[in-house]
């Protein structure tokens, strides 16, 4: 909602841990230039892609239950993409749970303002 990573969600190690396919991070850049917060017309503006390393699933079978493998991969894939972006990431929360607070007019839930997350270099 306001231009940081969230956390992610789980299905793409899911799928990468049941087929043992490595994860290529992909990172859009300036897309914010393109498309700034709030605005519905798109401006003429060249975005970037960045292919990061790949992660193999297979690094992660032994960090305990489906889930947990689930979740550790879905974090890396997380940081590697904070990285390659450098954006602001908000480890540990939705971007939806944000979004409906803030609609609500609750603000931001404990430790999610900006400024409160993590930036790689």
């Amino acid at each position: 909602p306001d231009g940081r990573l969230y956390r992610g969600k789980t299905g793409m190690a899911r799928i990468a841990l049941e087929s043992g396919v490595k994860v290529y991070p992909v990172a859009m850049i300036n897309t914010n230039k393109v498309n700034p917060i709030g605005s519905w017309i798109p401006r003429p503006y060249r975005c970037g892609v960045i292919v990061g390393d790949p992660i193999d699933p297979a690094e992660f079978k032994d960090a305990g239950d489906d889930y947990q493998q689930a979740r550790a991969l879905t974090d890396r894939v997380m940081e590697e993409l904070a990285k390659l972006s450098s954006q602001e990431y908000v480890k540990d929360f939705y971007a939806a749970d944000v979004k409906n607070s803030l609609a609500a007019g609750h603000g931001y839930p404990e430790g999610s303002a900006p400024g409160e997350g993590v930036v790689y270099s």
